[in-house]
């Protein structure tokens, strides 16, 4: 039969429709799918990478905890050679596992710290002196919070009363006395503080320590109470202590209530000089007595010369010229 060319163009119209809008449908559903399987691959990516920090994170960490382990273990083993080989407790002292009477002879064992250790060789001297003062101090420097770990409050305070008490503290050398008021301070640190303010010049210290690290040191002690009042600076200053000057004149006149400029400055303790050996500018007195009256002014010419360096022994031989006394 005859077909209409109408019907015919309708027929494939529809029909190319049709796969038009399947074809649209599958290209839709294939990008659909690509970017789920794009997405779902991007997240394991992310999850892996997050996986792979945290391992890099754990191993890093266990590197520095192993790193900080192995440090604790030689810290431990210096301090327990240290306890068991140099310090050595007095014969009749109990014994512990740090401290085996049986390593040294009682007679050596009364020094109770070894100076030098080398294979079976031991001294109790040190290169540059013999003196017991020094073979302690030498070991207990220098001063830092691991001084606390390494020495145990037993061993210093047998240490302090039959080596260190003895030479308060006109036995020891300015440049040792840090060491000393810290080992102090070990046992006694509220006393050690006024030995501290009572005894040391900072400049006079050995390199290695000063008297703010001294103080410090002590602040920072268990048991330590801070002095208070009016001559906390001055008066508690432990056994043995106190001021450069120890006479009662230099004592009262030092006393800022007896400066005028001092007192009307409202200070209290002492100023002229004060503990620490410095004297304030508003010190009136001097020995107790006016400096007015007791040093010419200023410009005053002496004729028989004896002001001038040559006439004065001390200041010639130092080579000085001039005028030096004053």
């Amino acid at each position: 039969r005859l077909i209409k060319w109408d019907e015919v163009q309708s027929w494939a119209e529809d029909r190319i429709l049709l796969v038009a809008m399947v074809g649209s449908g599958l290209v839709l559903l294939l990008a659909g799918c690509v970017c789920v399987v794009g997405w779902r691959r991007s997240k394991r990516r992310r999850r892996r990478k997050k996986i792979a920090a945290v391992e890099d994170d754990d191993e890093e960490g266990g590197e520095r905890r192993a790193l900080f382990n192995f440090a604790r273990l030689l810290l431990a083993t210096e301090i327990r050679g240290i306890k068991t080989y140099w310090h050595m407790i007095a014969p009749d002292e109990e014994t512990d596992s740090y401290h085996p009477s049986e390593i040294y002879p009682p007679l050596f064992s009364e020094n109770l710290m070894v100076g030098n250790v080398g294979m079976t060789d031991v001294t109790a001297s040190t290169w540059f002196g013999t003196q017991n003062l020094y073979v302690h101090m030498i070991n207990f420097m220098p001063v830092t919070a691991i001084t606390r770990e390494l020495f145990g409050k037993g061993y210093v305070r047998e240490e302090y009363s039959r080596i260190i008490e003895p030479l308060l503290y006109d036995g020891v050398e300015m440049a040792w006395r840090g060491y000393v008021v810290c080992d102090r301070a070990m046992v006694e640190p509220t006393r050690a503080w006024g030995d501290a303010l009572g005894r040391l010049r900072s400049c006079e210290l050995d390199s290695a320590i000063s008297l703010s690290q001294v103080l410090y040191f002590i602040a920072a002690t268990d048991g330590f109470v801070a002095p208070t009042g009016e001559h906390a600076d001055a008066d508690d200053r432990g056994d043995g202590a106190g001021d450069m000057q120890s006479n009662d004149d230099a004592s009262s006149s030092s006393a800022c209530s007896r400066n005028s400029a001092c007192a009307a400055l409202g200070l209290t303790g002492r100023c002229c000089p004060a503990s620490n050996g410095a004297r304030l500018g508003c010190c009136d007195t001097q020995g107790g007595r006016s400096e007015s009256t007791n040093a010419p002014p200023a410009n005053t010419s002496q004729d028989d010369g004896s002001q001038s360096c040559s006439a004065n022994s001390a200041c010639a031989a130092l080579g000085l010229t001039g005028d030096c006394c004053p």
